[in-house]
């Protein structure tokens, strides 16, 4: 059963970069093509990030999204505060005014959410017991629940922004439906996973459906329908809108409680991975993590090809600038005080372990299977990289547990393809060898009828250089007159083999026979023909006779 990314099968080339990339190493390859196996996938969605074929596929909202968009319940979308990078700067009033005209009753901003769950940080830092990590980010939460489950009581038992807001929503609006618009891939698991929205859009996905739905954000029609459109929802405080970047979390907290200073802010797959490696594996133990798989949601994987530092400054600068509410709309925190069912908003969460673990082979098995690629003693293991995994030792633990083919390996592959490369070339000095000393003419085409080759006991038949003869259709060397009637023609129209008298610009008359060779579809892709003086057979004839 696929999960959220999997490979388009034929688009992978093996080029091994979402192997390299997979700090999971949940990619496996298999008959040549790329797997990503759902049980070990956190759907951080890096390898769609870094894939150049375009082979990786994302699950898609759009069909549930248009499906909402034709019902009747009350409608809600909310945008990640990562948005300001996704849109021209000002765009944010024409992307209001485009989510209304798709049917949208209400736009919200995730940051409400964030500033929700930043409350209970606060409460649960206050009374900690150290680690804390933060569970904002699904991929993070899902690094965890599958790789290293001993740290699930570590995490921080509070849903993330998007579910927060999707919670309050559906609390404000019973039966509302929401819709979270953003960079991330994961959200579409955590969606899956956790009540609190009902469809996850990225922002490529958002444009998918304005087009579909003939919305032109920049149609002047639709902004005029839509006059100084603003966000429905409460105003959240500017540092909760600062969220996307790399340790917003912290950032947005309020220092009222006693705590360490060990705090850690960790961006990006490599640094996010070895966090949670050293705090299960040493005496590493900071008091509280804010930890994202991405370097801020800014990085995140639909803002491929995006300069991180402008995606920064688009939404320092959105935060700054205080836009998108009218002056006299109510802040969050006075909604909050008055809104009566507040309380019934279930700001947290639990964890589940979903450890798939691995099968570990013994020394006899790893160096039978690290044998087959020529790795015989500890200095055959050149531990490149060039297949993915960081020694051969791990590879050979990724083959034991058919994760990885036991070829995929660079060195042996040149190895092997050199060693093939000089058979073939001895093969083929043995087989010119043998063309060449052929006392009859040897002459081969392709399925166009096009010259491949000839020895030169057939160039002696036509009376031309060798050379000169390669190339030539075999439409061409009849009409010229240089042979004919022309036997690769026939055999190539009769599809099947023929013998006849055929006849050279220097007068001679030769008998060939012609013999088509077929490929695996079934057409033939060769014809060889094989040729006799007619002179020298009847002076061999003659002489036989006389004898």
């Amino acid at each position: 059963m696929a999960g959220i990314v999997w490979t388009e099968k034929n688009k992978c080339k093996q080029c091994y970069t979402c192997v390299r990339q997979c700090e999971v190493k949940a990619v496996r390859v298999k008959n040549g093509q790329a797997e990503v196996l759902t049980e070990r996938c956190i759907s951080c969605g890096n390898c769609v990030k870094v894939c150049s074929q375009n082979a990786k596929m994302v699950k898609s909202g759009i069909k549930e999204t248009l499906d909402i968009l034709s019902q009747k319940q009350f409608k809600v979308a909310a945008l990640a505060p990562s948005f300001p990078a996704a849109f021209q700067a000002g765009d944010y009033k024409k992307m209001i005014a485009a989510l209304k005209a798709l049917g949208f009753d209400e736009v919200w901003e995730v940051a409400v959410g964030a500033q929700l769950i930043a409350t209970e940080y606060e409460k649960l830092l206050a009374n900690a017991n150290p680690p804390i990590i933060g569970s904002t980010c699904p991929a993070v939460v899902n690094l965890i629940e599958k790789h290293h489950p001993n740290l699930i009581p570590y995490l921080a038992p509070v849903v993330s922004p998007m579910i927060a807001t999707g919670r309050l929503i559906k609390s404000i609006y019973p039966g509302a439906r929401v819709v979270f618009i953003g960079p991330c891939i994961a959200k579409k698991d955590e969606a899956e996973k956790v009540h609190g929205v009902d469809v996850v859009l990225t922002f490529q996905e958002l444009e998918d459906v304005l087009t579909l739905s003939k919305i032109d954000i920049e149609s002047p029609i639709l902004n005029q329908d839509f006059d100084e459109p603003y966000f429905d929802s409460h105003i959240a405080e500017k540092a909760f809108r600062g969220f996307p970047v790399s340790g917003g979390l912290y950032l947005s907290l309020k220092d009222n409680f006693n705590f360490s200073r060990n705090t850690i802010v960790v961006g990006g797959k490599e640094g996010a991975v070895s966090c949670i490696e050293n705090i299960e594996k040493t005496d590493f133990k900071p008091f509280f993590v804010d930890i994202l798989m991405c370097n801020g949601c800014i990085d995140g994987p639909f803002f491929k090809n995006v300069n991180y530092f402008i995606n920064w400054e688009k939404v320092e600068a959105f935060v700054q600038d205080n836009r998108g509410y009218a002056k006299n709309q109510e802040s969050l925190r006075d909604f909050i005080r008055s809104f009566q069912d507040y309380s019934k908003v279930n700001l947290y969460r639990d964890f589940t372990n979903m450890q798939v673990s691995l099968n570990y082979p013994s020394e006899t098995e790893i160096k039978k299977i690290l044998s087959y690629t020529n790795k015989f003693t500890r200095e055959d293991e050149l531990n490149c990289g060039a297949c993915g995994y960081s020694s051969c030792r791990e590879k050979a633990l990724a083959v034991y547990n058919d994760i990885a083919e036991k070829d995929m390996c660079l060195p042996f592959l040149l190895t092997k393809e050199m060693d093939e490369k000089k058979t073939t070339m001895e093969y083929n000095r043995e087989m010119n060898a043998i063309i060449e000393s052929s006392y009859d003419g040897i002459f081969v085409s392709d399925g166009d009828g096009r010259t491949l080759r000839l020895n030169r006991a057939f160039a002696r038949f036509l009376d031309k250089p060798l050379e000169s003869l390669i190339g030539m259709k075999a439409e061409k060397l009849e009409e010229e007159r240089i042979i004919y009637p022309s036997l690769t023609y026939l055999v190539l129209k009769e599809k099947r083999r023929l013998t006849l008298i055929q006849e050279t610009s220097s007068g001679k008359k030769i008998l060939s026979t012609g013999n088509p060779i077929y490929d695996e579809e079934g057409h033939v892709s060769r014809v060889v023909i094989n040729s006799r003086d007619m002179e020298e057979l009847n002076r061999l004839s003659r002489e036989s006779e006389e004898a």
